[in-house]
């Protein structure tokens, strides 16, 4: 053997033999890991990137160093929602990943649930719902899926693992946004890529883009469209009867505005109600609640108050609300004391509001007031 084979052995030959070694080590080391798919290998090297730096093996180190070390195996991983499920005696001192690991929830059949926010609204308070009557019996493990945040998210990640999207702030439908964002977790080491969820449950129109990604990863849909089809495209409404499994809708009337707004094949839909309110809705005192309401507002007793509830925005009307309001108030009976009143505003909305309210000096008598529980 020459002198540079020589040389050349001594420099590579070593380094060779810790690389096998090291595969080694690591697939016995994989063998022994829990069986449960709960680490996106993906997510886990994105989110540290120490770790891929170093180029160790990500479920080597989660397991055996990662969930001491507060790393989230994945990015919908909700520690609330696993001791929500289980007993606490089976938790208790225990770290939230190895109490799902060691139970029975990563086992059960996985269902996706989204909404375009978790809002105190409408919209959201039906996924919710539903997310009660499926989380709470333990035959599924539930995931949701949210546009953007909002009041009642620790609501959703009580009842199910949670990502929110990242990535939408204000693009358009057309964009594929959420498919870019989405497709990591259907990859071959993907979250849903080792344990596929069985069908996912899209809520409203709102939240198509993220039903129309679901369904071009394979994932049966069902959509619930509460939304009148004539304040869309016709071709959104189309694309959600196309990738659908089955579209429902609230009410006939809904149903018969988005059939002659695309004229689609309606046999693959129905209607059904929402169920939303709760048995004693309603039931509360009415004297005192007037009172609670104008000691809120810091009107007398004998002031009649106008009530405007929901999202602020045209679809829901707070334009026609405000123009009603100062018909009446620069009106002959303005010098009576009322004041319309709409709960439900947030920062994005402040400028629709400036806009529709006007500088007319009507401020005190006309109030867009954050939502409240």
């Amino acid at each position: 053997m020459d002198t540079r084979m020589r040389q050349v052995l001594r420099k590579y030959l070593p380094e060779r033999i810790k690389q096998r070694v090291r595969r080694v080590r690591s697939k016995i080391l994989r063998s022994r890991l829990p069986a449960i798919p709960v680490l996106d290998t993906g997510y886990y090297l994105a989110a540290n990137s120490d770790i891929a730096a170093g180029g160790m093996d990500p479920d080597v180190h989660f397991w055996r160093h990662g969930w001491r070390e507060g790393r989230r195996p994945n990015a919908f991983f909700c520690e609330d929602y696993v001791f929500s499920q289980l007993k606490l005696e089976s938790h208790a001192a225990k770290h939230p990943v190895t109490t799902y690991t060691g139970s029975e929830l990563g086992t059960r059949p996985r269902l996706i649930f989204v909404s375009h926010d978790a809002s105190r609204t409408g919209a959201p308070a039906i996924i919710l719902r539903l997310l009660e009557m499926f989380s709470r019996p333990g035959q599924f493990e539930c995931y949701s899926i949210l546009d953007e945040t909002g009041e009642r998210l620790s609501e959703f990640r009580a009842l199910s693992h949670t990502y929110v999207m990242s990535s939408r702030r204000g693009r358009p439908w057309s964009d594929d946004y959420a498919d870019r964002e989405l497709a990591p977790l259907f990859a071959p080491d993907g979250l849903f890529g080792r344990k596929a969820p069985v069908c996912a449950l899209v809520n409203s129109a709102e939240s198509y883009h993220i039903g129309r990604a679901l369904a071009r990863l394979g994932v049966p849909v069902i959509s619930l469209v509460h939304e009148l089809a004539v304040y869309y495209p016709p071709e959104i409404f189309s694309d959600i009867f196309e990738y659908s499994e089955m579209t429902v809708f609230p009410s006939r009337f809904v149903s018969r505005v988005a059939e002659h707004h695309c004229r689609f094949d309606m046999s693959a839909t129905s209607v059904r109600g929402q169920g939303l309110l709760e048995d004693g809705f309603g039931a509360l005192n009415r004297d005192r609640c007037r009172s609670l309401l104008r000691t809120k507002l810091g009107v007398t007793e004998d002031t009649l108050v106008v009530l405007g509830v929901g999202t602020v925005d045209i679809r829901k009307g707070a334009d026609l609300f405000a123009d009603t309001a100062r018909l009446y108030l620069e009106g002959p009976g303005g010098d009576r004391a009322v004041v319309f009143v709409w709960f439900g505003a947030s920062e994005n909305s402040l400028p629709f509001i400036k806009e529709i309210a006007g500088p007319n000096g009507l401020d005190d008598r006309i109030r867009f007031l954050p939502a409240t529980a």
